[in-house]
């Protein structure tokens, strides 16, 4: 039987990946109903990366008590993934957390939401959590974020203080936690952080690559849209400047300019310095974990889609990871936008393989109406490409 690979990314607002691949793999079936199909949501280590990545692989999910942003105690869940030996023995475990569920944005009100005062604590709680059970690999990923703190809260969980010249500790918890204090840090005490931390391998994936400080770092781009003014942006940027220096001197890590540092108010500078762990790019880590690769080598043909194509597709994006995968074994991808933006078309002339259709075919649809018709646009459009350009023929 010829095989499809359905592995788009999300709409937001609309379809999380998962949903998604199913609306589609559902079009597919009514045009080939006797297709094979291999079904892969994808992500790039934001918001919904769990999500697909439970669809994919077998685990479980585990809860825990932690704090959110603001210090009240939620019950948050991570992943476990399976693994197993030749022997089919349970080898090594593996922990994928997503920080957006213990210090997301939408954890916080709108008419709460302070990155002066919101803290990564309840990470570091999860973290915690996680090796307690002797997790021997954990992964973060890094989307959705509504701290700014450097990862200085979740540092603050696993045992590190944080001294002003007098010897004096900065916060002792989430509870009188304050950023713009970085800003008096002289020393970063490592006398009281859970040792068990060197046992572990730590990643963290993210679908940015902002340094820590600067024009381009975390306070400066993503502080606004977690409530920071102007004025606050730069005391945000001052805070974590003094912090990228004194990790520095203390734990031998540069941060201040490592790509990815800046993702999710600095907490991928945090993992590195604190977790001395990597950072690594969402859409490879994804695809190579869930096995695309492999399905996409025995595909006839691949289907994708997200939101929104544009020439940013091009910088690194999941659709042109996904592209350049389809393009390594020369497979045909068909691309179902919600909409196209500026350079587009790019997209096209630098991957020939690739063939974009735009679901909205041109018009303006508001989130709302999208939420009622975004369904029918996706099963209406795919099979419509699949009559007129696959039916009859040989895939």
């Amino acid at each position: 039987m010829k095989k499809i690979v359905i592995a788009p990314d999300s709409y937001k607002g609309t379809f999380t990946s998962v949903e998604a691949a199913k609306v589609m793999a559902m079009a597919v079936k009514e045009v080939f109903p006797n297709m094979q199909i291999d079904i892969k949501p994808m992500a790039d280590g934001g918001a919904g990366t769990l999500e697909a990545l439970s669809f994919s692989l077998p685990g479980e999910w585990i809860s825990c008590q932690v704090h959110n942003p603001l210090g009240e105690p939620i019950l948050a869940s991570y992943y476990r993934l399976f693994s197993y030996s030749k022997e089919e023995k349970e080898k090594d475990e593996e922990a994928v957390l997503e920080m957006a569920r213990t210090a997301g944005l939408l954890l916080i009100p709108e008419d709460q939401r302070n990155p002066f005062r919101a803290s990564t604590f309840g990470t570091g709680e999860m973290i915690l959590h996680c090796l307690e059970r002797g997790f021997s690999h954990i992964s973060l990923t890094l989307g959705g974020s509504g701290t700014n703190d450097g990862g200085v809260g979740m540092a603050l969980a696993l045992g590190y203080k944080f001294l002003d010249s007098r010897g004096n500790h900065l916060f002792q918890d989430y509870k009188d936690f304050y950023v713009p204090k970085l800003k008096d840090l002289h020393s970063i005490s490592v006398e009281k952080v859970d040792s068990r931390i060197e046992q572990v391998s730590f990643q963290c994936i993210t679908d940015v690559n902002n340094p820590f400080i600067g024009p381009q770092g975390a306070s400066a781009v993503y502080g606004p849209q977690k409530g920071a003014t102007p004025e606050m942006v730069g005391i945000l940027d001052e805070a974590l400047a003094s912090l990228a220096k004194v990790v520095e001197k203390d734990l031998g890590v540069s941060i201040a300019h490592l790509s990815g540092a800046g993702a999710a108010g600095g907490l991928g500078g945090g993992v590195a310095a604190f977790l001395k762990g990597r950072i690594l790019p969402g859409a490879p880590w994804m695809a190579e974990k869930i096995g695309l690769p492999q399905s996409v080598s025995q595909a006839d043909l691949v289907i994708t889609g997200e939101g929104k194509v544009d020439g940013q597709t091009l910088f690194g994006k999941t659709i042109y990871h996904i592209a350049k995968i389809c393009e390594e074994y020369s497979k045909e991808l068909l691309v179902l936008a919600g909409s196209l933006g500026e350079g587009y078309e790019n997209l096209e002339k630098n991957l020939p393989h690739i063939h974009i259709i735009d679901l909205s075919k041109g018009k303006s649809y508001s989130l709302e109406e999208l939420q009622k018709i975004g369904k029918d646009l996706i099963v209406n459009s795919l099979k419509e490409e699949l009559i007129h350009r696959w039916k009859g023929e040989e895939l």
